[in-house]
């Protein structure tokens, strides 16, 4: 009886307790030699497994294969002087001859009366500023119509002989008497700075009353200050 109302009393305490009563219950029960049923305590719920949908995947096998290699061609060593490999090197120049032409300068008596003709020229193209300036006033004497008339012929000088040489490598009165202006390192046609230069050099030469043109008459080649400075030459064609 007094096991019974211990089980009761444990089934009205928390559910924490149900176990420690079923414990007490079965040490009574072997005391008194009681042969009683044995009390249902409650039991814990198990969990079921998890099943993890895991497959085996078997090691893959790589399959190799060799390639054939090609074989490698023996390299030539070429050991000696006289082989015939080497045949190509007699038909190689050993030295070479570089051609040196030179471009003297034409004579005096040529260049000076194709020089006048030039300047006549040059006169004849600068008349119409030259008319102009004397519409404008008469005096002659006036500084101011002296130094238009100067550089309209400086001017127009410049350009004559800028277009002559750099197209056509001559002006009138050297074609008269078959003068060409060239390169002296070349022979060609001097380009278009060349001829602006040396154009530039001789109107400058012409303005200070020919006195840099008198140079030719000490130069061993017989060259001219704006031929020396623009590196030409003025040859007999």
């Amino acid at each position: 009886m007094a096991a019974l109302q211990r089980i009761e009393r444990a089934h009205s305490q928390p559910p924490g307790n149900v176990a420690v009563a079923t414990a007490v219950v079965y040490e009574e029960q072997a005391e008194f030699g009681l042969d009683l049923a044995p009390v249902d305590a409650p039991t814990a719920v198990s969990k079921p497994e998890r099943v993890h949908n895991l497959a085996v995947v078997p090691t893959p096998t790589v399959m190799t294969t060799e390639i054939p290699q090609e074989p490698r061609k023996p390299r030539r060593v070429i050991d000696d002087q006289n082989d015939p490999a080497l045949n190509y090197l007699d038909s190689v120049r050993t030295s070479r001859t570089v051609e040196v032409r030179e471009y003297r300068s034409a004579p005096l008596y040529l260049r000076i009366p194709a020089a006048l003709l030039d300047l006549l020229l040059i006169v004849v193209l600068s008349s119409p500023f030259l008319a102009l300036t004397r519409s404008i006033s008469h005096e002659w004497r006036n500084p101011k119509v002296i130094g238009f008339s100067v550089i309209a012929f400086l001017v127009v000088g410049f350009l004559y002989l800028t277009i002559s040489i750099a197209f056509t490598g001559r002006t009138l009165g050297m074609k008269l008497f078959s003068l060409r202006v060239v390169d002296a390192r070349t022979g060609l046609i001097p380009t278009g700075g060349q001829s602006a230069g040396r154009a530039l050099v001789y109107m400058l030469s012409i303005a200070t009353a020919g006195i840099a043109l008198l140079y030719m008459f000490i130069n061993r080649d017989r060259q001219t200050v704006h031929d020396r400075f623009t590196r030409t030459s003025v040859t007999r064609v």
